[in-house]
């Protein structure tokens, strides 16, 4: 039964009490007449959630746009990280990828931690098209990370390992050692990440490229490695450089 109630916030509390309830085809009808008489009453994401999987109402992917877009407007964290994966995917709404990835940062520049984990796959897989997209992606996942969300750790250690074939596809040994540079100095829209650096650097050394493994070994000094510094200054000092030869020394001396 459909009780009267007399404010839009008295009609929402009544709906969200029947959402709880699992009453949705009630909870419905009661957030509709509330949004009818004041929008900003509430968040009405149970309301959108009811429209997208069709509880309670018929499935209305354009209704759920069109209150998660009012509420995104407002400011809601929830919802623009929300607007972001209607746009990205085209859920009642023609599909705007970088429509969606506006929103997304939105909400990740608030704090919103589904974001980041969002932008940071996205990055990830966009980053061979656009290089300088691998420090966003290393941004978010490093701070996720941290914060042991979902399973960004064990990303952060797959996107950490050896640097694979496929990711240098295309790159000479000098473009691959100035990527490692970019890292290293915080260069091109890169941000300064050593662990990042010597990934590329180790690739290029294995080419035997002299200077990256002086700059490898100047990265893993910074990271308090220094056995592994030392280890990358001797196989470029093999390889005739005057700089490796003349850090591992220092390095043994210090």
């Amino acid at each position: 039964m459909i009780t009267p109630f007399s404010s839009a916030g008295e009609i929402y509390a009544e709906a969200l009490a029947n959402f709880k309830a699992k009453k949705y085809d009630v909870a419905v009808v009661y957030f509709e007449k509330a949004w009818r008489k004041n929008p900003c009453v509430g968040d009405f994401m149970e309301l959108a959630y009811c429209h997208m999987n069709g509880f309670g109402t018929p499935k209305n992917a354009a209704r759920c746009f069109e209150i998660i877009n009012a509420v995104a407007q407002r400011g809601n964290v929830v919802a623009q990280n929300n607007l972001g994966y209607l746009y990205y995917n085209g859920i009642g709404v023609r599909q705007d990828l970088a429509e969606g990835i506006r929103w997304f940062e939105s909400a990740a520049d608030k704090g919103y931690d589904e974001a980041k984990y969002t932008l940071a796959k996205i990055y990830h897989d966009k980053s061979s098209e656009k290089p300088v997209y691998a420090a966003k992606s290393r941004m978010y996942i490093k701070a996720l990370a941290a914060k042991s969300y979902k399973d960004s750790a064990d990303l952060l250690r797959q996107w950490n390992s050896v640097l694979s074939a496929d990711e240098a596809n295309g790159m000479s040994t000098v473009d691959v050692y100035n990527r490692g540079c970019c890292w290293m100095n915080g260069s091109d829209g890169y941000s300064v990440d050593y662990e990042e650096a010597i990934r590329w650097f180790a690739y290029a050394a294995a080419r035997d490229y002299a200077n990256a493994y002086t700059n490898m070994g100047w990265c893993l000094d910074q990271l308090h490695r220094n056995k592994e510094a030392c280890d990358a200054y001797f196989r470029g000092a093999n390889l005739g450089s005057v700089m490796c030869m003349r850090n591992l020394a220092n390095n043994i001396h210090a």
